[in-house]
């Protein structure tokens, strides 16, 4: 019989968790603010608008937004509600 695999260790397991949890990227970037510009962008569009405010407001209610990437968040939402729509 082939040997089993290893399981990562817990340290290893843990530090990953925690790092998805927080929003951060393998690379320590927060997804939410190096997705900001972007999304902006998107937002603008009324065909994506719904879509993506309501990635929006499910990061809001996940707390993936946080003090570190709440004005990249705020940029989002501004852009939103900026007028006239095509920002």
């Amino acid at each position: 019989p082939a040997p089993a695999a290893a399981a990562p260790a817990p340290s290893a397991a843990a530090s990953s968790d925690a790092a998805a949890a927080s929003g951060a990227a393998a690379d320590g970037v927060d997804e939410i603010t190096s997705a900001a510009p972007r999304l902006a962008q998107h937002i603008c569009s009324p065909k994506k608008f719904n879509r993506v405010a309501a990635m929006l407001y499910s990061l809001l209610e996940s707390g993936r937004v946080n003090a570190e990437n709440a004005s990249a968040f705020f940029s989002v939402l501004a852009a939103g509600v900026s007028t006239p729509r095509g920002c």
